[in-house]
């Protein structure tokens, strides 16, 4: 399982926004999280993944 932060607002009556962070941030050694080297390597993919599902 990966972190992943997808955010949902509504900016006005009627007006939703969808967002999520780039997971190259997720990635980075400041959060304190590990990952497979697997993971590392396929966050292109996964960073696709992630913006088909919000679209």
């Amino acid at each position: 399982m990966l972190p992943c932060n997808v955010i949902v607002q509504e900016k006005k009556p009627g007006k939703i926004e969808v967002s999520a962070h780039q997971p190259d941030s997720v990635y980075e050694d400041h959060t304190k999280q590990r990952f497979t080297q697997d993971s590392r390597r396929n966050k292109g993919q996964i960073k696709e993944n992630i913006r088909a599902g919000i679209t």
